[in-house]
């Protein structure tokens, strides 16, 4: 359309989590000992970045809040719900919930990472256990971008709940669908082919940008047919 924007930027990150494993809050070498309450310190090198642009998407891979039980895994993650601030005060618009970290302490930290949320204005989206949630957001010249997140565990079992999912951002009418998806082997530099055949399936799905998200480290980028993936 003519009278639209040549382009907008978008930033996107891997993994971010701001919290620790139970019992170690009090412990300085912790993620909550280290950060405290200076909620602008993690971000301190990329806010710039994050603030220069149009939108910022994260995976973010924790539960916030005090909710729930841990899950009996090796890993559980969780942060106070205060520590929403540091994407608040970093310009981070939104975020992805379809990881292996949002169902640590189950559906009630689930609900109390979702409420933190909402509450200071973070947008969220992802297809996970305990809530389906697509998102679009609205630039310049009525130009709509959808968000969707995607992870294996889940879409394996719900396959076409997420085909309703990304139908709603087409019904939206989103002009571009941007796909996160949670998997690989982390610090691999290389992309699995399970991230390959997921990046298949979302594109199948209509998604017209990819982000791959879990490994931890940047795995390189695929365009075809127009389609860009940033594993």
């Amino acid at each position: 359309i003519r009278d639209r924007p040549e382009s907008f930027t978008l930033t996107f990150t891997g993994d971010f989590t701001p919290g620790c494993r139970p019992g170690q809050e009090s412990d300085p070498k912790s993620y909550v000992g280290t950060v405290g309450e200076d909620y602008e310190f993690p971000f301190a090198n990329l806010r710039e970045i994050f603030s220069a642009d149009d939108f910022t998407f994260i995976n973010l891979e924790v539960v916030l809040g005090d909710a729930g039980k841990a899950a009996n895994k090796t890993f559980v993650f969780r942060g106070p719900e205060e520590y929403v601030q540091i994407m608040t005060s970093s310009s981070v618009e939104a975020v992805t919930l379809a990881n292996n970290h949002t169902d640590d302490y189950g559906k009630p930290g689930y609900q109390s990472t979702v409420e933190a949320l909402e509450a200071e204005g973070i947008k969220y989206s992802g297809e996970t256990e305990f809530g389906r949630d697509v998102y679009w957001f609205d630039f310049e010249n009525d130009v709509r971008i959808g968000f969707l997140g995607l992870i294996p565990a889940y879409y394996s079992k719900n396959e076409a709940k997420v085909k309703q999912d990304v139908q709603k951002l087409k019904d939206a009418g989103c002009d571009v669908i941007i796909a996160s998806i949670h998997c690989g082997k982390e610090e691999n530099p290389t992309h699995s082919q399970m991230t390959d055949t997921y990046r298949k399936k979302a594109t199948a799905l209509g998604a017209h940008i990819v982000v791959g998200t879990h490994p931890h480290v940047p795995q390189g980028i695929h365009v075809e047919k127009g389609i860009t993936t940033l594993y």
